[in-house]
Protein backbone atom coordinates (compact mmCIF):
# COMPACT_ATOMS: atom_id res chain seq x y z
CA UNK A 1 0.00 0.00 0.00
CA UNK A 2 1.06 3.34 -0.61
CA UNK A 3 1.11 5.34 2.39
CA UNK A 4 0.12 9.19 2.14
CA UNK A 5 1.64 11.60 4.55
CA UNK A 6 -0.05 15.70 5.26
CA UNK A 7 2.70 17.42 6.84
CA UNK A 8 1.00 20.35 8.58
CA UNK A 9 2.68 23.56 8.05
CA UNK A 10 -0.06 26.51 7.76
CA UNK A 11 0.34 28.21 11.17
CA UNK A 12 1.21 31.85 11.92
CA UNK A 13 4.06 30.86 14.24
CA UNK A 14 3.50 33.61 16.45
CA UNK A 15 5.94 32.64 18.92
CA UNK A 16 8.92 32.22 17.26
CA UNK A 17 7.48 36.05 15.33
CA UNK A 18 10.96 37.38 16.36
CA UNK A 19 12.75 35.09 14.55
CA UNK A 20 10.88 34.66 11.25
CA UNK A 21 10.35 38.61 10.88
CA UNK A 22 7.23 37.74 9.18
CA UNK A 23 9.30 36.95 5.87
CA UNK A 24 8.59 33.28 6.28
CA UNK A 25 6.42 30.15 7.55
CA UNK A 26 8.09 28.92 11.01
CA UNK A 27 9.30 25.44 9.43
CA UNK A 28 11.47 27.77 6.71
CA UNK A 29 13.71 28.55 9.73
CA UNK A 30 17.28 27.61 8.66
CA UNK A 31 19.20 24.88 10.67
CA UNK A 32 22.98 24.11 9.30
CA UNK A 33 21.87 26.41 6.18
CA UNK A 34 18.66 24.27 5.16
CA UNK A 35 14.91 24.94 6.38
CA UNK A 36 13.50 22.63 9.11
CA UNK A 37 10.82 21.15 7.38
CA UNK A 38 13.89 19.71 5.24
CA UNK A 39 14.67 17.53 8.04
CA UNK A 40 11.10 16.52 7.84
CA UNK A 41 11.35 15.40 5.04
CA UNK A 42 14.52 13.37 4.91
CA UNK A 43 12.86 11.65 8.05
CA UNK A 44 10.23 10.60 6.02
CA UNK A 45 11.80 9.66 2.79
CA UNK A 46 13.90 7.40 4.87
CA UNK A 47 10.67 5.87 6.47
CA UNK A 48 9.65 5.54 2.85
CA UNK A 49 6.84 8.38 2.97
CA UNK A 50 7.47 10.22 0.17
CA UNK A 51 4.12 10.89 -1.01
CA UNK A 52 3.34 14.11 0.81
CA UNK A 53 0.29 16.50 1.26
CA UNK A 54 1.93 19.64 2.51
CA UNK A 55 -0.92 21.91 4.19
CA UNK A 56 0.16 25.56 3.70
CA UNK A 57 -0.83 28.66 4.50
CA UNK A 58 1.28 31.67 5.71
CA UNK A 59 4.14 32.95 3.18
CA UNK A 60 3.14 29.57 1.30
CA UNK A 61 4.90 30.87 -1.47
CA UNK A 62 8.53 30.68 0.16
CA UNK A 63 7.72 26.96 0.99
CA UNK A 64 6.62 25.83 -2.69
CA UNK A 65 9.71 28.11 -4.43
CA UNK A 66 12.01 25.66 -1.94
CA UNK A 67 10.53 22.54 -2.27
CA UNK A 68 8.37 23.05 -5.37
CA UNK A 69 6.83 19.27 -6.64
CA UNK A 70 9.42 17.53 -4.88
CA UNK A 71 11.10 15.46 -7.10
CA UNK A 72 14.40 16.78 -6.63
CA UNK A 73 14.35 15.69 -2.86
CA UNK A 74 13.09 12.00 -4.31
CA UNK A 75 9.15 13.28 -3.08
CA UNK A 76 6.16 13.66 -4.20
CA UNK A 77 4.83 16.62 -3.27
CA UNK A 78 1.37 18.44 -3.57
CA UNK A 79 0.01 20.97 -1.50
CA UNK A 80 -2.95 21.96 0.07
CA UNK A 81 -3.29 25.95 0.47
CA UNK A 82 -5.37 27.59 2.94
CA UNK A 83 -6.28 31.62 2.49
CA UNK A 84 -7.56 32.62 5.84
CA UNK A 85 -6.39 30.26 9.12
CA UNK A 86 -8.24 26.73 9.39
CA UNK A 87 -6.69 25.72 12.51
CA UNK A 88 -4.95 21.88 12.23
CA UNK A 89 -8.40 20.17 11.61
CA UNK A 90 -9.74 22.62 8.86
CA UNK A 91 -6.57 22.16 7.17
CA UNK A 92 -6.60 18.02 7.35
CA UNK A 93 -10.21 18.68 6.36
CA UNK A 94 -9.05 20.77 3.40
CA UNK A 95 -6.71 18.20 1.82
CA UNK A 96 -9.40 15.27 2.51
CA UNK A 97 -9.56 16.37 -1.63
CA UNK A 98 -6.28 14.60 -2.10
CA UNK A 99 -6.98 11.72 0.35
CA UNK A 100 -7.34 8.08 -1.30
CA UNK A 101 -5.74 5.87 0.90
CA UNK A 102 -7.93 4.11 4.39
CA UNK A 103 -6.16 6.17 6.66
CA UNK A 104 -3.41 8.72 6.86
CA UNK A 105 -0.52 9.88 8.77
CA UNK A 106 0.22 13.49 9.84
CA UNK A 107 2.93 15.38 11.04
CA UNK A 108 3.42 18.50 12.73
CA UNK A 109 5.62 20.26 10.60
CA UNK A 110 7.41 22.47 13.13
CA UNK A 111 8.48 18.89 14.96
CA UNK A 112 10.71 16.05 14.73
CA UNK A 113 9.97 12.87 16.38
CA UNK A 114 12.29 10.28 15.26
CA UNK A 115 10.40 7.22 16.14
CA UNK A 116 9.32 4.57 13.91
CA UNK A 117 6.14 5.24 12.24
CA UNK A 118 5.33 1.52 11.03
CA UNK A 119 5.75 0.39 14.87
CA UNK A 120 2.96 3.16 15.58
CA UNK A 121 1.50 1.38 12.52
CA UNK A 122 1.16 -2.01 13.75
CA UNK A 123 0.04 -0.58 17.17
CA UNK A 124 -3.07 1.77 15.40
CA UNK A 125 -3.70 -1.53 13.37
CA UNK A 126 -3.99 -3.93 15.98
CA UNK A 127 -5.98 -1.82 18.18
CA UNK A 128 -8.69 -0.59 15.48
CA UNK A 129 -7.72 2.68 16.58
CA UNK A 130 -9.61 5.77 14.68
CA UNK A 131 -7.14 7.70 15.60
CA UNK A 132 -3.29 7.10 17.27
CA UNK A 133 -1.16 9.53 18.63
CA UNK A 134 2.96 8.93 19.10
CA UNK A 135 4.18 10.36 22.63
CA UNK A 136 6.94 11.42 24.44
CA UNK A 137 7.77 11.23 27.93
CA UNK A 138 8.84 14.50 29.73
CA UNK A 139 9.82 15.51 32.33
CA UNK A 140 7.95 19.03 32.73
CA UNK A 141 4.62 18.55 30.25
CA UNK A 142 3.31 22.10 31.34
CA UNK A 143 4.41 23.75 27.95
CA UNK A 144 2.43 20.91 26.39
CA UNK A 145 -0.16 19.42 28.60
CA UNK A 146 -0.31 15.86 29.68
CA UNK A 147 -2.21 12.71 27.79
CA UNK A 148 -3.33 10.14 30.10
CA UNK A 149 -3.86 6.96 28.65
CA UNK A 150 -4.55 3.20 30.12
CA UNK A 151 -2.92 -0.29 30.13
CA UNK A 152 -4.32 -0.73 26.77
CA UNK A 153 -3.30 2.54 25.30
CA UNK A 154 -6.94 3.89 24.99
CA UNK A 155 -6.50 7.33 26.47
CA UNK A 156 -8.57 8.53 28.75
CA UNK A 157 -8.47 12.14 29.18
CA UNK A 158 -6.15 15.29 28.14
CA UNK A 159 -4.58 17.14 31.03
CA UNK A 160 -4.56 21.41 30.16
CA UNK A 161 -1.48 23.05 29.51
CA UNK A 162 0.59 24.81 32.93
CA UNK A 163 -0.09 22.09 34.91
CA UNK A 164 4.03 20.95 35.74
CA UNK A 165 5.09 17.49 36.41
CA UNK A 166 6.28 14.33 34.11
CA UNK A 167 4.34 12.58 31.94
CA UNK A 168 3.80 12.08 28.72
CA UNK A 169 2.98 14.53 25.65
CA UNK A 170 1.68 14.35 22.29
CA UNK A 171 4.50 14.18 19.93
CA UNK A 172 2.70 15.51 16.88
CA UNK A 173 2.49 12.31 15.42
CA UNK A 174 -0.89 10.61 14.33
CA UNK A 175 -2.26 7.98 12.04
CA UNK A 176 -6.37 9.18 11.43
CA UNK A 177 -8.69 6.59 9.85
CA UNK A 178 -10.11 8.65 6.98
CA UNK A 179 -13.34 8.28 8.48
CA UNK A 180 -12.43 10.55 10.83
CA UNK A 181 -11.69 13.49 8.42
CA UNK A 182 -14.91 12.56 6.90
CA UNK A 183 -17.06 13.80 9.89
CA UNK A 184 -15.03 16.88 10.64
CA UNK A 185 -17.71 19.35 9.81
CA UNK A 186 -16.18 22.74 11.75
CA UNK A 187 -13.83 24.84 9.99
CA UNK A 188 -11.98 26.72 11.69
CA UNK A 189 -11.20 23.89 13.88
CA UNK A 190 -8.57 22.63 16.18
CA UNK A 191 -7.12 19.10 15.99
CA UNK A 192 -5.88 18.60 19.41
CA UNK A 193 -9.13 20.88 21.22
CA UNK A 194 -11.64 19.81 18.99
CA UNK A 195 -11.39 16.42 17.46
CA UNK A 196 -8.96 14.28 19.38
CA UNK A 197 -11.71 14.47 22.32
CA UNK A 198 -14.90 13.32 20.98
CA UNK A 199 -12.47 10.19 20.43
CA UNK A 200 -11.67 9.32 23.97
CA UNK A 201 -12.08 5.80 24.71
CA UNK A 202 -14.02 5.80 21.70
CA UNK A 203 -10.90 4.63 19.17
CA UNK A 204 -8.28 7.21 20.53
CA UNK A 205 -5.41 5.28 21.08
CA UNK A 206 -1.16 6.16 21.88
CA UNK A 207 1.77 4.71 22.09
CA UNK A 208 4.85 6.18 23.56
CA UNK A 209 8.41 6.28 21.86
CA UNK A 210 11.29 6.93 23.69
CA UNK A 211 12.93 8.67 20.34
CA UNK A 212 14.49 12.00 19.78
CA UNK A 213 12.18 15.02 20.31
CA UNK A 214 12.33 18.30 19.40
CA UNK A 215 9.57 21.26 18.44
CA UNK A 216 10.60 24.80 16.97
CA UNK A 217 7.60 26.00 18.25
CA UNK A 218 9.80 28.48 20.47
CA UNK A 219 13.11 30.38 20.04
CA UNK A 220 14.61 28.23 22.78
CA UNK A 221 13.59 24.97 21.46
CA UNK A 222 14.82 26.18 18.02
CA UNK A 223 18.22 27.08 19.57
CA UNK A 224 18.26 23.58 20.86
CA UNK A 225 17.81 22.12 17.35
CA UNK A 226 20.54 24.40 15.70
CA UNK A 227 22.69 22.89 18.28
CA UNK A 228 21.87 19.11 17.99
CA UNK A 229 21.58 18.50 14.42
CA UNK A 230 24.23 17.38 12.69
Amino acid sequence: MIFQVIVLAGGLGTRVRELTKNDMPKVMLPIKGKPFIYYLFKFLKEQGLTNIILCTGFKKEVIKSYFGDGKIFGLNVIYSEETSPLGTAGAIKNAEKYIYSPRTFVFNGDTIFNIDIYKLLEFHIAKEAKISIALKYMSDTARYGKVVFDSEGSVTKFAEKGNRGKGYVNGGIYIIESEVINKIDKIPSSLENDILPLYIKKGLYAKPFPSYFVDIGVPEDYEKAKKEFS
